[in-house]
């Protein structure tokens, strides 16, 4: 449907406040660093050539990225934010998903077990 690499990136940053985790490090094709951006990441210049390196072989490359505030999220687009926030606040909800490829609902149940330290 065209939106795939999104709502798993939305996903997988909404999960983090439910983890003993600081920061999310991301590698990136080329393709995938747009909509890294939008759920929060920078490019993590320390690494590579700004950032860019051969991954994981010569003729490809990769990007990394960070995401160094989670739960605040101040690097991501205000649209994501918003959705990030509502699936921290609901974890298990049904929402109608819209991608270049039309529409479908996607069921999330996103409420993990508590964690004991």
């Amino acid at each position: 449907m065209g939106i795939g690499s999104l709502i798993l990136s939305r996903v997988c940053v909404a999960l983090t406040t439910q983890l003993p985790v600081g920061n999310v490090h991301v590698l990136c094709a080329p393709v995938t660093v747009r909509g890294a951006k939008r759920v929060g990441a920078v490019i993590d210049t320390s690494l590579g050539n700004e950032g860019v390196f051969y991954y994981p072989k010569d003729d490809l490359v990769a990007t990394a990225m960070i995401i160094r505030d989670n739960h605040e999220l101040a690097s991501a687009d205000p649209s994501e934010q918003a959705l990030i926030r509502d699936l921290r606040s609901n974890p298990n909800q049904v929402r109608t998903e819209t991608g270049p490829k039309g529409s479908f609902e996607v069921n999330y149940l996103l409420g993990l077990p508590q964690m004991v330290p």
